[in-house]
């Protein structure tokens, strides 16, 4: 699964992945990043590189002090 997202300037990024319960499932990106288009990969697991199950999950990217939450679907 593709994350895309574009920055207006350079700042510091966090990308996470949640199941819908509510816990954090993995980190996908933790960095300063530069202005313009980014994409980040999830690859369906979790921390432990163990796979998750099919259903949705929830991408929450925080940059600039602001929050961003989408909905994806994982389909195995």
């Amino acid at each position: 699964t593709q994350i895309k997202y574009q920055l207006p300037s350079q700042c510091d990024v966090k990308i996470d992945v949640f199941n819908m319960k509510g816990p954090k499932i993995k980190t996908l990106s933790a960095e300063k990043q530069s202005a313009g288009w980014h994409v980040v990969k999830w690859d369906g697991t979790n921390m432990n590189g163990d796979l998750e199950s099919s259903g949705i999950y929830i991408v929450q990217v925080e940059a600039n002090g602001l929050k961003a939450m989408k909905q994806i679907m994982l389909t195995r």
